[in-house]
């Protein structure tokens, strides 16, 4: 006898579309799933949002399930996979604050209309130095 068999019995209304089965999944797989996020998260705050998310994609997956496999690896295989999309979305983020900052410290040269004038003004100077010149 296997020892997720009645997980997969549970798999199986699950995906006829028994709501309370897949509620029976989750209490049996929570701690699992839990341990397996919190010591892969650096962000614990992050905790509840990975796990949330691991179980609307099991949800949503569950009819790909492979029977002849353990149940509990590949559920937390698609912790894993969310704990992956969760450290890039943080590292994205941190890369747009980091670009905010930079932005918001980088001081800008002189404003354009004055470097226009300065120009005019420049070249208005040389020409008057050029025909002192030439006389």
């Amino acid at each position: 006898m296997r020892r997720d068999e009645g997980l997969h019995t549970l798999i199986n209304q699950a995906i006829s579309g028994n709501r309370d089965s897949f509620s029976q999944i989750y209490d049996l797989t929570i701690e699992e799933v839990t341990r397996a996020v919190y010591f892969l998260l650096t962000d614990r705050a992050d905790l509840e949002d990975v796990i949330q998310e691991t179980y609307i994609q099991a949800y949503h997956a569950l009819s790909r399930f492979d029977s002849s496999r353990n149940f509990k690896p590949w559920l937390v295989g698609i912790a894993v996979n969310q704990v992956k999309k969760q450290r890039r979305k943080n590292f994205k983020l941190f890369m747009l604050s980091e670009k905010k900052k930079q932005f918001e410290t980088t001081t800008f040269g002189e404003d354009a209309s004055q470097v226009v004038l300065s120009t005019l003004e420049n070249e208005e100077l040389l020409t008057c130095i050029e025909n002192s010149l030439s006389n």
